[in-house]
C-alpha cells in the first residue's frame, strides 16, 4: 500500500475512510510495449506446446530450467548436468528456475554481447551452488526452536509495543510528532532507514558485500567480476526487491497467510496419517448395521487412541533440531514467544489471574523433565510445520509467480490492490490466523476470558492493523533481515 494511505494513526473507527483516499490515488495499469508482446510470445512456447501442463510440474520445470540455462546440451534431466544447490533434489527443481530466470534477465542480455562463450555463467552457477550448499549447512546447525520462539517474538513484540506507543502517544508532549512515519523513526531508528533513501540502498550494498566476504570460496572472492555481479544481485534483486516487497501491507497479509497455511497443512497430513492408520470396516453387513452404536463408540475410542499415541509420540520422540552451540538446552519458559502471546492478548490487564497464576508455574516448567517434555511437543509440532520442505517450496512458487510471471522476462511491478481487493486479503489473512489459533482450541480458550469469536476477531484485527503502515512495516523487516543474517552467518556480528 502506498506511503500516502495511512499517514496518521490508524483506528478501526476511520481505517476504511483512509483505504478508499488510498484507491482513489491508486496507480493505473500501463499498456505494455511492442518488445514486451515479443518477449512474452517467445515465453509462450513452452505452454502452447501443452497447454494444459501446469508450470509447477517437475516435467514442465526440467523443460524450463534446460532452455534457460543449457539449451544446446542434450540432457533433459537437469541433476545430470547441473550441481546441487541443496540436498534436496525437490526444492533444487524449485530453485533453479528463479536462478535461471534472473540470470537471463541481468546477464544474458550484456554477456551475449560481448561474447558467445559460457563459461562465465557456468562459474557463475558453481559459485551460487557453492553458496547455497553453505547455506543449507549453516541452517542445518541453526537453533530453530530458539529463532522461531525466541528472537524472532522478540522483534515483533518489540515493534507492537512501539506501534502502541506511538498511537497512544502521537502528539502528546511525550512524542511531538505529527505523522506516524517520523514518530516511529524517532523511537525505532535504523541505519538503512533515514531521511535519504540513499542511505537505503548503500545499506543493502554493503550488507551485501560483507556477506559474500564469508560465504565465497577464497578463489571467487578475489575476482572483481564475480563479485561485483553477484554484489549486485544480491544487494539490489534480492534483499532490495524483497524487503520493498514485503514492507507492502497487503504482501506481508499474504506471507502472513502462507505460513498459517502451513501450520494447517502439517495438521491436515497428520489427520491423513491417522485415518489410514484406522482399521478397514466391512461394508453393509446386517452385524454391523445392528452394532452401529458399538461402531459409533469404537470409532470415537480409535479417534481418541490415536490422539493419545501421536501426543507421546510427540512428546517422547528425540527434538529433531539440531543446535547450533553445546550449551544446555534452553529453557521453554523463559522463550519470549510467550511474553509476546502476553502482550499481543493482554494477558496482564483481562486476565490478570492467568497471568500471576502461569507465572507462578515458571518454578515447575525449569525442571528439566518437564522442560523436555515441552520442547519435544513443540518442536515436533509448531516448529516442525515452520522449517518444512513445503513451505521453502511454497516460497519459491511464489517468488517465481510473482517476478517472472510468463517464465521469461520479468513482469511489470504488482500494481496495488484497490479497496475492495486489499479488504479481500485482509479478511483471508484473518481467516488464516483464526483457524489456527482454533487448532490450538486449549491454549486459545484460556487466554480468551469470554466470547472466544469476539475476543478473538478484535485481538487479530489490532494485530493486523499494527502491519497496515509501509514504513513501519519496512522497520520490521529490515529487524527481521539483519536477525536472519546474524543467526545463519554469526561471523558478521564482528563487522556490523
Amino acid at each position: 500500500m502506498s506511503d500516502s494511505v495511512l499517514r496518521k494513526p490508524i483506528i478501526e473507527k476511520n481505517r476504511i475512510v483512509r483505504l478508499r483516499a488510498y484507491a482513489r490515488n491508486r496507480p493505473k495499469s500501463t499498456t505494455p510495449s511492442s518488445d514486451d508482446l515479443v518477449s512474452l510470445n517467445e515465453s509462450l512456447k513452452l505452454q502452447l506446446a501443452n497447454p494444459n501442463q501446469d508450470r509447477n510440474s517437475p516435467e514442465y520445470l526440467n523443460q524450463l530450467i534446460r532452455r534457460l540455462l543449457y539449451p544446446t546440451v542434450d540432457c533433459y534431466n537437469f541433476r545430470d548436468y547441473l550441481p546441487s544447490l541443496t540436498s534436496s533434489n525437490k526444492v533444487d527443481l524449485y530453485l533453479y528456475p528463479v536462478i535461471g530466470l534472473l540470470l537471463k534477465n541481468f546477464v544474458h542480455g550484456w554477456y551475449k554481447n560481448i561474447t558467445d562463450d559460457t563459461q562465465f555463467i557456468e562459474q557463475i552457477l558453481i559459485v551460487i551452488s557453492q553458496i547455497t550448499r553453505d547455506l543449507e549447512k549453516r541452517l542445518g546447525e541453526l537453533d530453530l526452536l530458539e529463532l522461531l520462539l525466541d528472537d524472532i517474538p522478540l522483534i515483533l513484540d518489540n515493534h507492537l509495543r512501539m506501534y502502541r506507543k506511538v498511537i497512544g502517544e502521537l502528539g502528546s508532549v511525550f512524542l511531538p510528532y505529527d505523522m506516524i512515519d517520523s514518530a516511529f523513526d524517532h523511537l525505532e531508528s535504523h541505519k538503512a532507514l533515514t531521511d535519504d533513501p540513499d542511505d537505503e540502498v548503500l545499506y543493502l550494498r554493503v550488507l551485501a558485500g560483507q556477506l559474500l566476504k564469508i560465504l565465497l570460496p577464497d578463489t571467487e572472492r578475489d575476482s572483481s567480476l564475480t563479485f561485483s555481479f553477484l554484489n549486485t544481485l544480491v544487494s539490489d534483486l534480492l534483499l532490495r526487491i524483497t524487503t520493498e516487497k514485503l514492507a507492502q501491507p497487503y504482501q506481508l497479509f499474504e506471507v502472513i497467510t502462507k505460513i498459517c497455511q502451513a501450520i494447517l497443512n502439517e495438521k491436515e497430513e497428520d489427520t491423513n496419517t491417522n485415518s489410514n492408520d484406522k482399521p478397514i470396516e466391512k461394508q453393509d453387513s446386517p452385524t454391523q448395521v445392528q452394532k452401529q452404536p458399538d461402531a459409533s463408540f469404537t470409532g470415537f475410542f480409535y479417534k481418541v487412541l490415536s490422539k493419545v499415541s501421536h501426543f507421546i509420540a510427540h512428546s517422547t520422540s528425540l527434538n529433531f533440531i539440531k543446535k547450533s552451540h553445546s550449551h544446555e538446552p534452553i529453557s521453554i519458559s523463559s522463550l519470549y514467544v510467550f511474553e509476546f502471546l502476553n502482550n499481543l492478548f493482554q494477558l496482564y490487564k483481562h486476565r490478570p489471574v492467568l497471568y500471576s497464576t502461569l507465572a507462578s508455574l515458571n518454578i515447575i516448567l525449569r525442571t528439566p523433565n518437564v522442560n523436555h517434555f515441552l520442547t519435544n511437543i513443540i518442536s515436533n509440532t509448531l516448529v516442525k510445520s515452520l522449517s518444512s520442505e513445503s513451505l521453502i517450496i511454497l516460497i519459491l512458487k511464489s517468488a517465481r509467480s510473482n517476478l517472472f510471471p510468463q517464465d521469461d522476462a520479468m513482469g511489470p511491478a504488482r500494481i496495488d490492490p484497490d479497496l475492495e481487493e486489499y479488504e479481500q486479503i485482509r479478511t483471508t489473512t484473518k481467516t488464516a490466523l483464526y483457524k489456527v489459533a482454533l487448532k490450538y482450541k486449549l491454549f486459545t480458550k484460556v487466554v480468551i476470558c469470554n466470547d472466544l469469536e469476539v475476543d478473538l476477531d478484535n485481538i487479530l484485527e489490532d494485530f493486523l492493523t499494527s502491519l497496515e503502515n509501509k514504513r513501519l512495516n519496512k522497520h520490521l523487516v529490515y529487524r527481521l533481515l539483519d536477525l536472519i543474517i546474524l543467526r545463519l552467518v554469526p561471523e558478521m556480528g564482528s563487522d556490523h
